[in-house]
């Protein structure tokens, strides 16, 4: 990818970017229900889906460089914006230990779809650790991001308070990007 490439551009873009790699490479993601775009980290229980399992892609909070603003006003707006994936788990909770099987099940804990996701949107070949390349949110070849989408924490598990069994943690990451501002001619 060629950052000379490098445009404005706005939230929107940048969360469909995300949404459409982890529906490409994570697993278990594939069907829409199982990873989209909402409003909030933790959906309404209207969108809750079937299936045992889902992830969200939503928006957090973001902070502008002044100094940058200062300097150049909106042709300089520059935010640091955070994107917030949460995977949910659903799991019997009649089994015995629950909370263990939620975090460590070899396939659908919440440990091991943390891993996925910090492959899938930290590297740029998922299934190659050893390719020093990141992956950057793009549109074609041209990318969005000032720097590579940085991780920067991680909650602790908890309970969803929308259904039986139903456990989730939000991975944080952090990108910098450029507004794209003005409303295009309708």
């Amino acid at each position: 990818m060629d950052p000379q490439l490098r445009r404005f551009t706005d939230e929107s873009e940048i969360l469909t970017a995300i949404r459409d790699r982890m529906r490409q490479y994570c697993p278990g993601c594939q069907e829409p229900r199982h990873c989209f775009i909402s409003d909030q980290a933790i959906p309404d229980d209207s969108i809750w889906p079937t299936g045992g399992h889902f992830v969200t892609i939503a928006v957090g909070a973001g902070t502008v460089d002044q100094s940058l603003y200062s300097g150049g006003g909106h042709h300089t707006l520059n935010e640091d914006l955070q994107v917030i994936v949460t995977p949910f788990v659903q799991m019997n909770l009649d089994r015995i230990p629950s909370g263990e099987q939620r975090l460590l099940h070899q396939h659908r804990g919440l440990s091991a779809w943390k891993k996925n996701i910090l492959s899938v949107l930290l590297l740029n070949d998922p299934h190659n650790q050893a390719d020093p390349r990141h992956w950057e949110p793009a549109i074609g070849q041209r990318p969005l991001l000032r720097t590579p989408l940085r991780y920067i924490r991680c909650t602790e598990a908890a309970d969803s308070p929308h259904g039986l069994g139903w456990c989730g943690r939000h991975l944080m990451f952090s990108c910098s990007f450029d507004w794209q501002l003005g409303i295009p001619p309708s």
